[in-house]
């Protein structure tokens, strides 16, 4: 298995991370504040923009021209919204940030009245007033960077999120009739991620989500969000007001053994460095695929049945997250299945089987990145992001306290 390791690690080593790592997510939405989160490879100032979708449409019904306007210093649309953030950083390469946008008191022109800075955290204004509830908004982020001496400043758009492959954007398609009754289709296109906050004229809408396992069996149910965002893009009486994930969204002690070893390395790549872990005297890329049940048993203290592959570091539930969230953060391939097999002493039929279902939950990737950043989305914690059984009974509870190497895990 130390060729399969190499190679992996040589994949990650030369591995170019995306400026965005992830998102950007749609978090909560109320009419005092529209909160955007975001994770980066590098330091970055965000600023969060928000606009009404009426007026994007006003500037002009051509989607390139009007992409271009709403970039542009003199025709910019009008802002209603805005909010300014730091990120956070996590690790050498992992920086994450919460951005909130509130309302503005008096409208401006983005481009022309506002300036972004390295040294801006926030220029919240408490306003009075409250963002409009029943019709259509939108939003674009602004990040600004160092790259080398200079600064850089990327927008939605230079993301490539508002076209091609890697849209988050919506398109409404209406029929509309004219005087000899020939039907004509009229697009409706959004040059940006939307969303609305419900008043009396709109019923509450709610998608509600489980667990997400990648290698789980079938298709990834989140997909159908985008498909009913999509059929019901401005009809904001049909259209999801809100989406509740209540179940685990990475399942840490349930790994693929497929993606272990790359989740391994590509946490080293965003932290910078091989977290040590208290008690196992391993390094992370030393332990082979399928050898952490014992470990996690014995030294964390752990009860789960399906921890072959469990996720130890920071940076594993880290890159976790990050493959869960975006296609660009997975592998280019996967670990050589026959070698898998005579590791574990087991049939390869397995690997086979996960790599169709890991295949599946990538292909959904896009269209589930294009959901949370157009709808506000509201998570919860559960065991499996954790480890099964995590803290369900008063022993469980006691045994990983007393472990520092449980703790460690439950830490990270």
């Amino acid at each position: 298995m130390s060729r399969n390791i190499s190679g992996i690690a040589k994949e990650t080593k030369g591995l170019t991370l995306p400026i965005l790592l992830a998102g950007p997510i749609l978090r909560r939405v109320d009419r005092n504040q529209v909160c955007i989160w975001v994770a980066f490879s590098r330091s970055v100032h965000i600023k969060a923009e928000i606009f009404r979708f009426a007026d994007l449409q006003k500037i002009d019904l051509d989607e390139k021209t009007q992409l271009k306007k709403t970039n542009d210093n003199e025709n910019g649309a009008v802002v209603i919204g805005l909010g300014n953030a730091k990120s956070l950083r996590l690790g050498e390469n992992l920086h994450i940030a919460l951005v909130i946008a509130h309302p503005l008191h008096e409208t401006v022109n983005v481009r022309s009245e506002i300036s972004s800075s390295d040294d801006a955290t926030d220029n919240t204004i408490a306003t009075g007033v409250d963002f409009p509830t029943d019709e259509l908004l939108a939003y674009d982020i602004e990040v600004t960077y160092h790259e080398g001496s200079s600064s850089k400043i990327q927008r939605l758009m230079d993301f490539g999120l508002l076209n091609g492959k890697k849209s988050i954007v919506y398109r409404s398609y209406h029929q509309h009739e004219r005087g000899n009754n020939d039907g004509d289709t009229d697009i409706k296109a959004s040059s940006l991620p939307t969303f609305f906050l419900r008043g009396q004229r709109t019923p509450l809408n709610i998608l509600h989500g489980s667990c997400r396992k990648l290698h789980g069996k079938g298709e990834d149910c989140l997909v159908v969000a985008d498909e009913l965002i999509s059929s019901s893009f401005d009809n904001l009486r049909e259209r999801p007001s809100a989406l509740f994930l209540t179940g685990d969204q990475i399942y840490a002690d349930d790994v693929s053994e497929l993606l272990i070893q790359y989740l391994t390395q590509f946490g080293i790549k965003v932290m910078g460095f091989e977290e040590e872990i208290n008690g196992i005297h391993k390094r992370l890329s030393e332990i082979g695929i399928g050898e952490r049940q014992d470990l996690v048993q014995k030294y964390a203290k752990f009860t789960s049945e399906n921890a072959s592959n469990h996720l130890l570091s920071f940076g594993e539930f880290s890159a976790m997250h990050l493959l869960a969230w975006n296609i660009e953060n997975w592998p280019h391939t996967y670990p050589d299945i026959e070698n898998v097999a005579r590791s574990k002493r087991n049939d390869s039929n397995k690997s086979r089987s996960e790599i169709v279902q890991l295949e599946k939950a990538r292909k959904a990737l896009p269209a589930i990145r294009r959901v949370l950043a157009n709808v506000p989305t509201y998570m919860i914690c559960d065991d499996h992001e954790i480890t099964d059984d995590w803290n369900i009974t008063k022993e469980w509870y006691e045994g990983v306290k007393t472990s520092t190497c449980g703790k460690q895990i439950v830490v990270n």
